[in-house]
């Protein structure tokens, strides 16, 4: 998920540079993306790749924190119940 949503923010952020820089304006291919379209500027293009990244970044610290104290409850009970039996 974390690496996905990188991955996509890294092209989003590509392609509002090159709306920025006028790379997209070429003559030898008269391409029309689909963001194209809808005619976005730049910054809002690049806010929203921000923001998803954001936003899966911290996704990922929550679980990740939340794991933590799962496993720590399991390993405990795990350990306890072997002790129980032995």
């Amino acid at each position: 998920m974390m690496i996905a949503s990188g991955i996509l923010s890294f092209i989003y952020l590509t392609y509002a540079i090159a709306l920025v820089t006028g790379f997209t304006e070429s003559s030898w291919a008269p391409y029309v993306s689909y963001l194209g379209n809808y005619e976005l500027r730049p910054a809002l293009i690049a806010f929203g790749a921000l923001f998803i990244l954001a936003g899966a970044f911290i996704t990922f610290e929550q679980i990740r924190s939340d794991y933590r104290t799962y496993y720590i409850e399991y390993l405990m009970t795990d350990y306890l119940v072997l002790e129980r039996d032995s």
